[in-house]
């Protein structure tokens, strides 16, 4: 099973039920309101997920803000008036992408073999951009849903 982040559009009255059972989300109604992005994507776009400020919703309310990026492991929560920077970030991958040729290679993670020595790489990540556009697109148009409601948040399920 490939490593995915699920992006969930819900609204902001549904966060507790959602908090308290995960497993609503995979209702057919949520299935138009979820976005999956493979995690080589969450970790090569992480460093400019840094300037996004979130919140974590297994924290304290006294503890949800400030936090910044995605929850890697965990739940994020966008509300509306943190969603457009996270959006931002997304168009701005969404338009170097578009700018590739139709299939590409990003640079992913260092590895190597533990106990032999030379045998460290980077990691090859083949991309086929008509893939990942769609999903880029589709993330983008959750945010601008959140962005126009107030009553709605994006949640992040991490790994």
């Amino acid at each position: 099973m490939a490593l995915v982040h699920d992006f969930v559009l819900i609204k902001q009255t549904d966060i507790q039920k959602v908090l308290a059972d995960i497993c609503l989300l995979k209702d057919e109604s949520f299935k138009t309101r979820t976005v999956q992005i493979h995690d080589d994507f969450i970790l090569y776009f992480a460093d400019s997920f840094q300037w996004i400020a979130t919140t974590n919703p297994r924290k304290e309310p006294d503890e949800h803000l400030p936090h910044q990026s995605l929850c890697y492991h965990g739940l994020t929560l966008f509300f509306p008036n943190q969603i457009t920077y996270f959006k931002k970030v997304i168009q701005v991958w969404y338009d170097m992408f578009n700018l590739a040729p139709d299939e590409f290679i990003l640079t992913g993670s260092w590895t190597e073999i533990v106990g032999e020595e030379d045998s460290g790489d980077y990691e090859q990540i083949a991309v086929i951009k008509s893939e990942i556009l769609p999903q880029l697109s589709k993330l983008i148009k959750l945010c601008e849903d959140v962005e126009n409601d107030d009553n709605l948040c994006l949640l992040h399920l991490g790994i």
